[in-house]
């Protein structure tokens, strides 16, 4: 009984080693994300941003759904927390840059 116990916990445990569909897909959203702030050139607020890149405007999520504000303000602060987007605060607004 305690074997087949043990077996099915390590099962368990070697199916959530890999990243999901939703985890795989911010990846992709962030890389798309840093590369329009790359062609914008300048700091942008998550606004702007949505507004001045085609590709995130266009762009549809595994859930069918368009890339939100609260969205992209998530992926942008893990990209903040990552070093790869410069982040700077004025007037309650963030603006955004890449180096």
């Amino acid at each position: 009984f305690l074997t087949h116990q043990i077996e099915l916990l390590d099962n368990k445990a070697s199916g959530q080693k890999g990243m999901s569909k939703i985890q795989k897909e911010n990846e992709t959203i962030m890389e798309i994300i840093v590369n329009e702030l790359k062609a914008i050139g300048r700091s942008v607020t998550i606004t702007e941003l949505l507004k001045e890149s085609e590709t995130l405007a266009n762009y549809v999520t595994i859930e069918g759904k368009n890339i939100t504000n609260q969205k992209a303000s998530a992926l942008m602060k893990k990209l903040k927390d990552a070093g790869r987007v410069q982040n700077m605060i004025d007037k309650k607004k963030s603006f955004f840059w890449v180096d």
